[in-house]
């Protein structure tokens, strides 16, 4: 925030010149006065408000410091975002919170939120192979372009609906013109990112897709899976292919993260050394 703060006069600028700009940047601070030094205000915390849709963005965001908590900041500066949201003519809000910040969920519950979705993080020490799960009646090969379609579909098809309203499932992430996916592979390649994308077919029909690799050089790896329930357990064996392509990379955590009410997935994760860490959830109030 200060660092921001000093290119004021350039964002401001720009805020005025692009609207999404200015709508990425809203929101409200808690500052308080510097005891000793005369006209200063210190930072403490802040909510922002933004619109669905950007890949970072999150309608309301809270973030405060442990010593100003139990003090009705939090609370304060959420009903302030959501009387905003209001006056922009929005008809709900959203919001993520971790299921273990029990304090936030009790007062996002007062405020009249209601969990509508989430997501759960898992952690396995280090890659490495594991036996591979049978997958009787699947084929299971590497996700190519021609497979976009389907692929689109089916994460639309099981993405939870309110997560989808925070980040869109987005037809270019499935559906890529030829040079943007050339010029995604080669900003994987100089960041040192290796990424693998497996897809498990039924016949015609796509059953699941998941993806895995190295987010960086310096970053633990990490894996996605998307299956479809409504065709058939396919959990298993794309995991557990998965930590075989992943077995090769240098021994850091892996980390998988699937929807909170998958519970196959979150099951075959377990039986290959995954532990569950953590789970963000998603809330929404109606305004």
């Amino acid at each position: 925030m200060r660092w921001m703060a000093r290119l004021w006069p350039l964002l401001g600028w720009l805020m005025e010149a692009d609207p999404i700009l200015r709508e990425s940047l809203s929101g409200f601070v808690w500052e308080e006065p510097v005891p000793g030094k005369r006209g200063s205000r210190s930072w403490r915390t802040s909510a922002s408000i933004r619109r669905p849709g950007a890949r970072t963005g999150r309608p309301v965001q809270r973030r405060d410091a442990a010593e100003y908590r139990r003090q009705g900041i939090a609370r304060r500066l959420t009903q302030a975002a959501i009387e905003e949201a209001r006056e922009r003519g929005s008809e709900e809000v959203v919001l993520q919170v971790y299921s273990g910040n029990l304090p936030a969920l009790r007062l996002y519950t007062e405020l009249g939120f209601r969990q509508v979705a989430g997501e759960t993080d898992l952690r396995r020490e280090a890659a490495g192979a594991v036996p591979l799960a049978e997958a009787a009646g699947y084929t299971i090969r590497r996700w190519r372009r021609r497979d976009g379609r389907p692929a689109l579909d089916l994460a639309r098809r099981v993405t939870p609906e309110a997560l989808q309203w925070l980040v869109p499932v987005r037809q270019g992430d499935y559906q890529p013109e030829a040079w943007s996916s050339a010029e995604r592979w080669l900003a994987d390649r100089l960041a040192g990112r290796r990424i693998h994308r497996l897809a498990a077919w039924k016949g015609e029909q796509l059953a699941g897709l998941l993806t895995c690799g190295r987010k960086g050089a310096s970053r633990p790896t990490r894996s996605g899976c998307w299956c479809s329930r409504r065709i058939g357990p396919v959990e298993a064996p794309l995991v557990s292919r998965a930590l075989g392509l992943l077995a090769g990379l240098p021994a850091r955590p892996v980390w998988a993260t699937v929807f909170e009410d998958h519970g196959e997935a979150v099951e075959a994760l377990r039986e290959m050394g995954f532990e569950e860490r953590r789970t963000l959830q998603v809330l929404t109030k109606g305004l």
